[in-house]
């Protein structure tokens, strides 16, 4: 072979040996490249894939919190009502109670019946009647009507709106619209005080008698339940009033 041959194999040679390595460390680094490409996609979506189980541990906690907190808040709500309806209902138990205890101490259609050692006989009767809250012998009446019948006698009727009969003494004083009707004989007062002990009843305020021939105002009237005799006193400093029809 000759030089010239030689040296032209030598030189083809070396542009193989060129090309070769220009291609190889091209397709090296291609291959880094597309590796290096690979590796961030994979690392982007295992970020994303992290970060959307993180939103989405993260909206579980928050809607379990949610509800841990709905539950508590009606918890407390319950507890509330029921604490409350606690209140309401001692309250009612202690109303129901006390209602309890006034209805105890009040009777209706009160009726009473006594006589005294002469035969007089005494009859007292009320829509109502509850205790007195100072004397526990006493008791209130209301809408009150009486009746005292004897043997010898007209019976005495007294109606009036309210009255006070001590079980005890067995009296009674009447007041409000006191009327007092007996024979043929009507007395009008405020007052109307009964001792059956004495056998005596006393009229007293705005004191009216009127028969069927006048009519007579006092400032007081005494009245024998037994005799039916009448003792009329006038006001202080006043003489008695009789008019004649």
């Amino acid at each position: 072979m000759s030089i010239k041959s030689l040296a032209q194999v030598i030189i083809l040679m070396i542009i193989f040996s060129i090309i070769g390595s220009v291609y190889f460390i091209y397709f090296k680094e291609n291959d880094e490249v597309q590796n290096e490409v690979i590796n961030t996609n994979n690392a982007v979506e295992k970020e994303i894939s992290n970060s959307e189980i993180n939103k989405s541990d993260l909206l579980e906690t928050t809607v379990e919190a949610k509800e841990i907190k709905d539950k508590e808040n009606l918890k407390l709500k319950k507890e509330s009502e029921t604490t409350s309806a606690k209140k309401d209902l001692v309250k009612e138990k202690e109303n129901t109670t006390e209602e309890n205890l006034i209805d105890s101490n009040k009777l209706t259609k009160v009726e009473y019946l006594t006589s005294d050692k002469k035969g007089n006989k005494y009859v007292i009767i009320a829509d109502s009647g509850q205790t007195d809250d100072v004397d526990k012998d006493v008791l209130n009446l209301d809408n009150v009507k009486g009746r005292i019948t004897s043997k010898s006698r007209s019976d005495i009727f007294i109606v009036s709106d309210f009255a006070k009969y001590n079980s005890k003494s067995q009296n009674s004083f009447f007041y409000d619209n006191v009327v007092i009707n007996f024979e043929d004989k009507q007395i009008d007062c405020d007052t109307f005080d009964l001792n059956l002990q004495t056998n005596l009843a006393v009229a007293k305020g705005n004191v009216i008698v009127t028969d069927p021939i006048s009519i007579m105002k006092a400032g007081k009237i005494t009245l024998d339940i037994s005799t039916k005799d009448i003792n009329i006193e006038p006001a202080k400093n006043k003489k008695i009033n009789l008019l004649t029809e």
